[in-house]
């Protein structure tokens, strides 16, 4: 009834930037099958984002890396569909599904795998999931979703007693400082996955303190090419 009051010109919808982004999926990497790169590499390929924004966002959203396309990194869709891994569409994602098959075998899983998948018990979170787990599935990574209160959830995330679990990054200034701070350095607020990594530690800082928006720019979109490698 909605959509076809929006289709009389009955109603208006409006798009708007929600604080709860980007998306993806949280790791455990302190422990197995996670610890292992292959392992999230092949994940990363086996994802079909242009068909996740049309069944979990109704077509409303757009690729994005860290941050959304703009003038924190200056990336464009034009600079991420088909040029970043994952982001493969048409026959390119063909190939990107048959690559991360091959990336699991080669990470010693030939035969698939089977492991738990957290899902926080809200109608996005749940959709973003069943998504996912669907995509696995292309490449023989079976799940067995444990849905939870964000009160049982969260506790365990904190203290990586987890495995994987699809999860929107929501933050309040949509600084850069923000994002790295609370999820991707040592021992950030919200750096759940167990990441470590020097450099992007020692990027953080450099980014930080520096006033020259244009070299900011460039310090956060390497940072952004590490996380996806």
């Amino acid at each position: 009834q909605y959509a076809q009051l929006a289709k009389d010109g009955k109603i208006s919808r409006l798009p708007y930037q929600t604080g709860c982004r980007p998306q993806g999926v949280v790791f455990n990497v302190t422990r197995p099958p996670f610890d292992n790169l292959k392992v999230r590499q092949a994940i990363n390929l086996a994802v079909d984002r242009k068909a996740y924004i049309e069944v979990v966002h109704e077509g409303k959203a757009v690729p994005a890396l860290a941050f959304a396309p703009g003038p924190d990194t200056g990336r464009t869709e034009a600079d991420i569909w088909d040029k970043i891994p994952g982001f493969g569409t048409g026959e390119n994602k063909k190939k990107e599904i048959e690559e991360a098959k091959k990336l699991l075998a080669d990470a010693g899983y030939p035969n698939g795998l089977k492991v738990d998948q957290y899902v926080r018990n809200t109608s996005s979170y749940m959709r973003q999931n069943e998504f996912i787990a669907a995509d696995l599935k292309k490449i023989g990574i079976v799940t067995t979703q444990k849905v939870m209160d964000s009160s049982e959830l969260f506790p365990l995330m904190e203290k990586q007693n987890y495995t994987f679990a699809a999860y929107w990054f929501c933050q309040n200034t949509m600084d850069p400082d923000e994002f790295w701070g609370g999820y991707a350095i040592t021992g950030g607020s919200r750096n759940w996955t167990g990441y470590s990594n020097p450099e992007i530690d020692k990027l953080y800082l450099q980014q930080s303190q520096e006033s020259n928006e244009a070299k900011r720019q460039a310090i956060n979109r390497q940072m952004e090419d590490i996380l996806v490698s």
